[in-house]
């Protein structure tokens, strides 16, 4: 009698026991982040050196996952001061290093001859959600470190120690102009 008891007791807790989709790496694809990169650094010229700082609003937009390779493929969208617009989106490959779908570490760079003026961009990330059912609800993208270098011709070079922050929005709060860079209408 005592083992037929056990055995619905376990059998009731299984049954009671809701369950949820697990989420996946690729469960990334098609999300929307809003941010901004920060650049601190120099600019170095024939004169010499100043310091530079700038704050770039950006979005960014996952666009595929590879599996074997462990890489996301991502958009960047950032905001140009100078012409008051959008700028292109930029690919950035981001290769998971280690941890779950929901809290891993990465690290990313645009493409080598994907822009001229970048000699590098690299940085060295983490990366959290939260999901709901199964479906990534909240996300958060932050870096632990990274670099960039332009090359701005004439002579002109820009180094900076480069921080990223991120978080997942709905696609619907994306601006129209920026949406349009990744899906041109």
């Amino acid at each position: 009698m005592v083992a037929s008891i056990d055995f619905i007791t376990i059998l009731g807790f299984f049954v009671v026991v809701p369950v949820h989709a697990q989420v996946l790496f690729g469960d990334w694809v098609g999300i929307w982040f809003k941010g901004s990169v920060k650049e601190k650094g120099l600019m170095v010229d024939e004169f010499g050196t100043d310091k530079a700082v700038d704050k770039i609003p950006t979005y960014g937009y996952v666009q595929s996952w590879d599996e074997v390779n462990q890489q996301f493929t991502s958009l960047l969208i950032q905001f140009d001061d100078d012409s008051n617009t959008w700028m292109d989106a930029v690919p950035y490959v981001v290769t998971v290093v280690n941890g779950t779908p929901l809290d891993y570490v990465a690290y990313g760079f645009i493409p080598p001859g994907t822009l001229p003026e970048i000699e590098i961009f690299a940085l060295i990330m983490s990366a959290k959600g939260k999901e709901k059912a199964g479906v990534i609800t909240k996300g958060s993208v932050k870096t632990v470190g990274g670099c960039i270098i332009y090359n701005l011709g004439d002579g002109i070079n820009f180094s900076a120690n480069e921080s990223l922050q991120m978080k997942l929005i709905k696609e619907e709060k994306v601006p129209q102009e920026v949406y349009e860079k990744v899906f041109p209408p």
